[in-house]
């Protein structure tokens, strides 16, 4: 999961209109090691890329482009399905 997020930050970025100075203030990181992950010379944590997930779920802009990844297991899409439902 955290790989197949690392290979379109740049892409999720850019369609979410950030920089990577505003996308590293949102996390809480430095711009550096949002770099380093943008570049693959890092790896992110687990907290670090749930962060992203979140952001890039909740902005309309790039929530399409973060369904088509496909990170999740079905299991979880139907679950999150149901929630929305119930809600």
């Amino acid at each position: 999961m955290i790989e197949d997020l690392s290979n379109e930050l740049v892409a999720l970025r850019a369609k979410a209109g950030l920089s990577q100075e505003e996308l590293s203030n949102i996390l809480g990181i430095s711009r550096q090691s949002y770099g380093a992950f943008e570049l693959k010379k890092k790896e992110m944590t687990w907290r670090t890329c749930f962060a992203l997930i979140m952001y890039f779920e909740f902005n309309p802009k790039t929530q399409d482009m973060l369904h088509a990844l496909d990170l999740f297991p079905a299991e979880l899409n139907e679950a999150k399905s149901m929630d929305m439902v119930t809600r």
